[in-house]
């Protein structure tokens, strides 16, 4: 009974944050990397970071055929990359200081 109570909570857990549950997916990530890395990123840019990465996906996903096209994979690496590049430079500098 515990389990499907965790569900639920989990289920309703992206409306409390003011997002929808696609970008919920994409907040889960990001706050797994700033707890496994160990390092501060506030909830608010992680929400906003959260919503541009959705964004972005939904664009370049429109086609049906997104993933075989090599043209609409490089615009979404480049599209990503500008709001990853923040969280991706906090991350290497977590894994650094911890050597």
């Amino acid at each position: 009974m515990h389990l499907i109570q965790a569900l639920k909570n989990e289920k309703e857990s992206f409306a409390e944050l003011g997002i929808d549950i696609e970008e919920k997916a994409f907040y889960d990530i990001l706050k797994f990397l700033t707890i496994k890395y160990d390092f501060k990123y506030s909830e608010d840019k992680l929400l906003k970071l959260s919503k541009e990465v959705k964004t972005v996906i939904d664009d370049k996903a429109k086609y049906t055929d997104w993933s075989q096209r090599v043209d609409i994979k490089s615009d979404l690496v480049a599209a990503t990359s500008p709001p990853l590049k923040v969280l991706s430079r906090r991350i290497t500098a977590a894994v650094q200081n911890s050597a």
